[in-house]
Order: structure tokens, then C-alpha cells, then sequence
């Protein structure tokens, strides 16, 4: 999650008061803050100029958007990660995962083979 304001003080007391918050809620998903590099990261994992597997790609098969984005029961996540990725083999789509696994949100950005 991100916070905004007109000041940048302002949203880090806001995040950071929301992760104090999750600490002492019983059976909140762990929270923490990140660092400006670590957001950094993050969005470029999630706009596909930061995951590896998706660097490799060359240029010509990474433009254009296509992928998707799933909520799967964390405990059902393998099974529908290989289910995925066999289909994905099958009608000859290239891509990578992320997300919040242990939360089971997966996403993928990926593209048709040519």
C-alpha cells in the first residue's frame, strides 16, 4: 500500500502509523515499511523494466501490454502456477510471475510467442 500527501513526511507518518496499526491486530498479514530504492524496485518489477526473466525477452516480444492478474487461495497457489504455465506453454505465451504469493495475488506480464 501507498500513502500520499502534499508533504512526503506526512505520508511516511501516515504508512508508518498503518504498520503500527497491523502489529497489534490479531492475524494481520505481516507489514513493513520500504525504503525509496526498495519502492523503486517494486514498481519496476511491477511495469516489467525490473524482473529478470522479463529483461531477457527481446524488445520486439515485451512491447504491448498483455498478462493478467489472479487471486488464488495461497494453499492452492502451486498447483494453479503450474496449471497456468501449461496453458501458457500450450497457446505459446511467454511470461513471468509476481505478486503477493503468500496473500495468493499473482500476477503476470507476458506476451505471445512469435
Amino acid at each position: 500500500m501507498e500513502f500520499g500527501a502534499d508533504d512526503p513526511n506526512e505520508a511516511q507518518q501516515l504508512a508508518a502509523g498503518l504498520v503500527d496499526h497491523m502489529k497489534q491486530v490479531r492475524g494481520a498479514p505481516n507489514a513493513r515499511l520500504y525504503s525509496k530504492s526498495e519502492a523503486r524496485a517494486v514498481w519496476q518489477i511491477r511495469d516489467g523494466r525490473g524482473h529478470a526473466p522479463l529483461r531477457s525477452l527481446p524488445a520486439r516480444r515485451r512491447n504491448g501490454k498483455a498478462g493478467m492478474t489472479a487471486a488464488v487461495a495461497p494453499e492452492k497457489l502451486g498447483g494453479y502456477l503450474r496449471d497456468i504455465r501449461n496453458l501458457m506453454n500450450e497457446y505459446h505465451y511467454r511470461g513471468a510471475f509476481y505478486g503477493h504469493f503468500g496473500h495468493g495475488c499473482v500476477h503476470n506480464a507476458g506476451k505471445l510467442r512469435s
